[in-house]
């Protein structure tokens, strides 16, 4: 049987197709202890095809999180990087991590978990449980992670400083405004990428 499985594997088309907004998509993710991984899919009347694939290291500190925070970092990792095909539609959400199916309606114990829940608040998908094996895309790709580990800036830091400010156009009545100035955190290793 394996034999057989890992012929029709070989020979079949394993092109990434191009996305139709007019059929469903469905996202299966999964992490490991060494990274996260992710598959988009479109629905098609021919069986799930293949649109991205995606795969990260997870830093020293990720990897001590408890495997939920894992999971649910992936899933936020592909719908944030995948936005521009999952905003505005209805989509499907496979994992093979039980827990998670109540992730959407359900407020979470965990509190990092909670607020990655509301930061996908409004996206509309439905969690739906997969065996693992059934997972195997996304587990291969969270176990041999392809992207370099980075930590990940969750939120854009926001100060007001009267120094900052550029408009000099302010009229008497809104003297006491101040701009924000938003800043985001730059990794050493972004840093050297940006060299």
């Amino acid at each position: 049987i394996a034999f057989h499985q890992l012929k029709k594997i070989s020979t079949t088309d394993l092109i990434l197709d191009l996305p139709d907004d007019a059929l469903p998509f469905k996202l299966q993710t999964d992490a490991s202890e060494d990274g996260i991984g992710a598959v988009l899919l479109q629905i098609t009347p021919n069986g799930d095809r293949p649109l991205a694939y995606m795969s990260k290291k997870l830093t020293k500190t990720q990897t001590n999180w408890p495997t939920i925070e894992q999971e649910c970092y992936a899933i936020v990792q592909a719908i944030e990087k995948w936005d521009k095909y999952l905003r505005g539609h209805e989509f499907i959400l496979e994992t093979d991590h039980e827990p998670l199916v109540h992730f959407t309606n359900k407020e979470q114990l965990n509190k990092r978990c909670e607020r990655w829940r509301l930061k996908l608040a409004e996206y509309r998908f439905k969690v739906k449980h997969i065996q693992g094996k059934n997972n195997n895309m996304a587990d291969y790709l969270s176990r041999s992670p392809a992207e370099i580990a980075e930590e990940d800036i969750e939120e854009r830091t926001q100060y007001e400083s009267a120094s900052t400010q550029t408009d000099l156009s302010f009229s008497s009545s809104n003297k006491n405004l101040i701009p924000l100035k938003i800043t985001t955190a730059i990794t050493r290793a972004q840093a050297k990428l940006q060299q």
